[in-house]
């Protein structure tokens, strides 16, 4: 059964099949280009080649296509699902509608699996269901305790808004005095954080409602409490989902990140002054885009809600009644 280190990259491998260019092959550094790591691209390899959506040679298939190009990729990917975990359906028939403890307990009678990877497997499926539209109905029988919202208090979000406007400017300088003096990679580092720093004013410039929406069990109430849930790739996925970044760059963004990891981590990467600029460039074009862009809108994807049966009824037209 494939799983994923960090379930929350299928949303992100899922948007990167759906919205960008068709590949020839699904190389490591096809997936490293689109931001993720080297540490990942084994595991989205698996899930891909699972999934069915890429062959033994790494080369799209025609699932890959259709769920591109369907209007209706929810149900694309339900059918995908019962081929890349096929003892969760000959046990239950609606796995997605069952608890945690029922799919865990399966992974362990047919797999050879470690514990933490057994709760992985679980874990990568529940964000597949999520993706396909999934699992709403009895899933969900635990009982939820009410939490009492976080209040944000206007004034003490705005004296933070200004704090960050001002390490953002003094970041991005930063990031151009390093590119002078010749330090590269401090430059990667220091851009990306002036970056950071204007996506998160605009991810709480209304107090919170907009994140609230799509992250509704966040209890936070400042600034830099959101700072601390958004480092990294959930920072990107934020600014998807809230409509503040086009999905069409998503992955550019991402290989900003990546870049910047590249640096800030003990690797032999040593960028040269070249790309640095270039790369300066870019986090300031997308930090102006940031900083004016009204919110756009996610494409949305079809609404069903149901596992796909291996043969589907055809849907005829009703004859038009004779006059």
């Amino acid at each position: 059964m494939p799983f994923l280190d960090d379930p929350h990259a299928v949303a992100r491998l899922l948007r990167l099949v759906r919205l960008t260019s068709h590949p020839r092959v699904v190389s490591d550094q096809h997936l490293r280009d689109a931001g993720f790591g080297l540490d990942e691209t084994a595991g989205l390899v698996d899930l891909l080649c699972a999934l069915g959506m890429i062959d033994a040679r790494r080369q799209p298939t025609t699932i890959w296509t259709e769920y591109r190009h369907s209007a209706t990729p929810r149900r694309v990917l339900a059918k995908s699902m019962r081929h890349a975990y096929p003892a969760f359906f000959a046990t239950l028939p609606r796995p997605d509608r069952h608890d945690d403890i029922a799919l865990r307990l399966i992974a362990e009678d047919r797999t050879q699996l470690d514990p933490t990877e057994v709760a992985l497997v679980v874990a990568t499926f529940r964000e597949l269901c999520r993706a396909a539209g999934l699992g709403r109905a009895s899933h969900a029988r635990a009982v939820h305790i009410p939490i009492t919202a976080a209040v944000p208090v206007r004034s003490a979000i705005l004296r933070e808004v200004a704090d960050l406007l001002t390490v953002g400017h003094a970041d991005l300088d930063d990031a151009h005095a390093c590119l002078a003096d010749g330090l590269h990679r401090a430059a990667h580092v220091a851009a990306w954080n002036g970056l950071s720093a204007v996506a998160l004013i605009r991810i709480t410039s209304d107090e919170f409602s907009a994140l609230r929406a799509v992250r509704p069990d966040w209890n936070v109430s400042t600034v830099a409490e959101v700072a601390r849930r958004t480092r990294g790739r959930v920072l990107i996925d934020l600014l998807v989902e809230m409509g503040l970044v086009d999905p069409y760059d998503e992955f550019s963004i991402a290989a900003l990140l990546e870049r910047r990891d590249r640096c800030a981590r003990p690797t032999p990467y040593r960028p040269t002054a070249e790309e640095t600029r270039d790369y300066l460039d870019q986090v300031v074009a997308r930090t102006g885009e940031l900083s004016s862009t009204e919110d756009r809108v996610t494409p949305p994807l079809d609404d069903d809600a149901e596992w796909p049966s291996a043969v589907r009824p055809s849907r005829r037209r009703q004859p038009t009644p004779q006059r």
